[in-house]
């Protein structure tokens, strides 16, 4: 353990404290990533800590963004048409989020608001305005719903309203019907239970109205402990798992599977770990199966121990598994963006895999805007029954695969991407891997005995994906590629300038035989001691990738910098303004 040790005490130097510095020219206009909550109602809040009446104005929201100010001053919510009240306009940091992401690499900021009572019904939209200028919209939908308050000052059995909350949040949240939402005060907690999780929820939502469990701005809440996971789904055994929750802005702590994802759940803006866990599994898991997940802008530190065995993982993205029968339908839209992995022990921050001979394929998986940070194993798998559409993009990943090896042996990789995807039955046409403008840095286990284990990436089973890689910057002293780990059977990419081209290679020797229009250069990260990879004013890397058209989904970097549509982007995830 003791490399482990080591670097990561020199990168939490950097990522302790503020912002690295940094100077360019002008703010872009505002951007906003994500929120909390995308529906909820316009009236019924019974809140009047701000000195609005009681029941007025609706949902209490949370956005997370760039570019937005660390004070409100004359900027401005509108949502569905209608003037919001702020409660929070600052840094994405505790108490208002206990997700950092406003940590030294990652500079975000984050607003909380109260829809209006005079936003308009049904579908709209959430924009901010910061001196005159006009934010990207995320979406929202005003509709029916209640809203409740868990305080420690509560009682069950009381109206469960502001000034008349409930104490629990198992009372709370049995109360809750399809559209409620939540709001658990400071102080609350509820570290185990009897039902398998300290929180159980044993009901659903529906897609429209999914029900929601949300910290008040500025509480801290803290759900399951080392000894109990926090957050499960299941009704019956007839019935199934609960489906459709959002879970938002709280401290969940885990003895194995903190959360377990089921269909329709958002994971938002909470600080996740589970520091004594070792079992084949995940921090937070999708291990049941389920289509619409999402798991945006959450804090992931100390998940796994020195002890945990190479099948655990920080997030483990699977679904249903059969060897018998019918094939499993299809899982489908699972999301993974702007989270800030640091310091774990568990394998791999973000493990897509599934096996089985009949088992459900992994479709349309998107990995983007992530920030990864000294990962003993991978930093990202895309792994067997990855088929479909998968995204990687924006992602920023630095010490991963710092190893040591595992207590049950091989039979892991340590790299920043390790690629095994696809399935034989759908062949190369069945599964395309977009990977475009992630930044890697400093990844492998330079005391690895095992040959072909550790580098940068890894391409294994290249028969079963096509694949489309352009504008990264892989910046390694380790090998750049590594093959099959078992047989060494060579799985390089083919030379088609389509699927690869147009990345920064430096560490390591000449850039692979198999990318075309590449980098070999040193790309002269601003001040990479300090942890900051954005470019400098002369690296290689700028204007060296590829044009990107305007509302694509690369058209903004991992900061919400807009890349230009009229000339070539820069390689990697930072675009550098004039």
């Amino acid at each position: 353990m003791r490399r482990v040790s080591v670097v990561l005490l020199l990168v939490g130097a950097w990522l302790g404290g503020g912002s690295v510095p940094w100077s360019e020219a002008a703010s872009p206009a505002p951007r906003l990533f994500f929120s909390d909550l995308e529906s909820g109602p316009k009236t019924g809040n019974t809140d009047t800590s701000l000195g609005q009446p009681a029941g007025q104005d609706g949902v209490i929201v949370s956005v997370w963004g760039a570019f937005l100010g660390t004070t409100q001053g004359d900027s401005k919510v509108t949502v569905n048409g209608a003037e919001a009240r702020i409660y929070y306009w600052g840094d994405a940091i505790p108490p208002y989020s206990p997700a950092k992401l406003n940590n030294g690499i990652q500079r975000m900021q984050l607003i909380i608001f109260q829809v209006s009572q005079r936003a308009l019904d049904g579908r709209g939209e959430i924009t901010v305005t910061v001196q005159g200028a006009r934010s990207n919209p995320l979406p929202f939908t005003v509709r029916p719903g209640r809203i409740f308050f868990v305080a420690t000052s509560g009682r069950d059995g009381a109206g469960g309203t502001w000034r008349s909350p409930w104490r629990t949040i198992q009372y709370g949240k049995d109360q809750l019907t399809p559209g409620d939402t939540l709001y658990v005060g400071n102080g609350v907690s509820q570290p185990s239970s009897q039902e398998g999780a300290a929180v159980m929820v044993r009901k659903s939502g529906s897609p429209g109205s999914p029900m929601a469990l949300v910290a008040y701005p500025g509480a801290q809440v803290t759900i399951g402990s080392p000894a109990a996971d926090a957050i499960n789904g299941y009704i019956s055994d007839s019935a199934g798992p609960a489906i459709h929750w959002t879970f938002a802005k709280l401290t969940l702590v885990g003895q194995i599977t903190t959360v377990n994802m089921r269909t329709g759940f958002r994971l938002v803006g909470s600080n996740v770990s589970a520091p004594n866990a070792s079992a084949a599994d995940g921090t937070v898991a999708t291990g049941g199966g389920g289509s619409d997940i999402a798991i945006l802008g959450n804090e992931f530190a100390n998940c796994g121990n020195e002890k945990s065995i190479s099948l655990y993982h920080v997030v483990y993205i699977s679904a249903d598994r059969t060897d018998s029968g019918p094939r499993l339908p299809s899982v489908k839209s699972r999301e993974i963006g702007w989270n800030y992995f640091h310091d774990n022990l568990a394998n791999r921050a973000i493990n897509i895999y599934s096996q089985g001979t009949r088992s459900s394929f992994l479709d349309g998986n998107s990995v983007h805007d992530n920030l990864i940070v000294n990962q003993r194993g991978d930093g990202i798998l895309l792994g067997w029954y990855t088929t479909g559409e998968t995204w990687v993009y924006n992602n920023v990943v630095i010490n991963a695969g710092l190893g040591p090896a595992f207590v049950d042996g091989s039979g892991s990789a340590y790299t920043c991407l390790d690629i095994r995807a696809g399935h034989d039955e759908l062949g190369k046409r069945g599964t395309t891997l977009h990977i475009h403008h992630n930044t890697f840095y400093g990844c492998g286990w330079a005391q690895s005995d095992v040959p072909n284990e550790t580098g940068a990436i890894a391409f294994v089973s290249a028969k079963n994906y096509t694949l489309d890689v352009h504008s990264n910057i892989i910046h390694s002293a380790m090998p750049y590629v590594i093959h099959e780990v078992y047989t060494n059977r060579k799985d390089v990419p083919a030379l088609d300038p389509a699927t690869f081209s147009h990345n920064l290679w430096f560490g390591a020797g000449p850039e692979p035989a198999f990318d075309s229009d590449s980098v070999t250069a040193d790309p002269q990260f601003a001040n990479p001691k300090a942890g900051d990879l954005r470019l400098g004013a002369s690296s290689p890397a700028i204007g060296r990738g590829l044009i990107i058209p305007e509302g694509s989904r690369l058209a903004t970097d991992f900061e919400g910098r807009p890349r230009p549509s009229n000339r070539a982007a820069d390689l990697g995830a930072f675009q550098r303004m004039p």
